[in-house]
């Protein structure tokens, strides 16, 4: 059995409107740092070079999550965070695949998680659960002006 997966399709965020909370779950750079997929939690890793998200580091990647060390490690170097989060919502997808012994994990079903992730990502984008950075700094400078 397989214990990891790896993305390769490409198809800093804040979420809600309090800042202190924005950190306590994302951090200083406001990216998720853990995720729970159904109980299981996944620590998440950015790094710079696609290499370096293979656990073998043979070939370059998006995206992989290792079951066995249960860590998402994520190519970044400053890519834009729809893209970010999208490579994300599929590496959650295959955890909940995993979890739940789905045939999503499976080759031939990976276009069809990847347009999963594509269009989870979009209803987070577009309903404003994941704001884009920049828009949320002008909210907040707008509130701020405001008190």
């Amino acid at each position: 059995m397989v214990k990891w997966l790896t993305h390769r399709t490409l198809t800093p965020t804040y979420v809600g409107s309090n800042p202190t909370l924005a950190a306590i779950y994302f951090g200083d750079n406001m990216k998720p740092e853990i995720v729970s997929i159904l109980g299981i939690e996944y620590k998440i890793e950015y790094v710079d070079n696609p290499y370096e998200v293979d656990i073998n580091k043979r070939e370059p990647l998006w995206g992989q999550i290792d079951y066995w060390t249960r860590t998402i490690r994520i190519y970044d170097n400053n890519r834009p965070q729809e893209d970010i989060w999208q490579t994300l919502m599929h590496e959650v997808l295959h955890g909940i695949s995993e979890a739940l012994n789905m045939k999503l994990n499976e080759d031939d079903m990976h276009d069809e998680l990847d347009l999963l992730a594509i269009a989870i990502t979009d209803v987070f984008f577009r309903n404003g659960w994941i704001k884009n950075l920049t828009t949320t700094e002008q909210e907040l400078r707008k509130e701020d002006n405001l008190s």
